[in-house]
């Protein structure tokens, strides 16, 4: 979440992560899309839940990552 305002980016660009680790920050916290279908109305079920049950995860700085058949989470600054 954005320490400022509590927010979390939603993305699909697989390069925010590596500009994450360019700068070091801890904050705002992502989660990443990584999806074959590219319809954004299908994925917003799996977005709210990961929104739900990663929330002090995403509180402290977190990147999630949302693949079809898995997650992945990563503790921000990345190294």
């Amino acid at each position: 979440m954005d320490s400022t305002h509590g927010y979390v980016i939603v993305t699909k660009d697989l390069d925010f992560g590596a500009n994450l680790r360019a700068l070091s920050m801890d904050q705002p916290s992502v989660i990443l899309l990584r999806s074959r279908n590219g319809r954004p109305h299908r994925q917003v079920g799996d977005v709210v839940a990961l929104l739900q049950h990663f929330r002090v995860d995403l509180e402290s700085g977190v990147v999630l990552v949302l693949d079809p058949d898995r997650h992945g989470v990563r503790k921000l600054p990345l190294t």
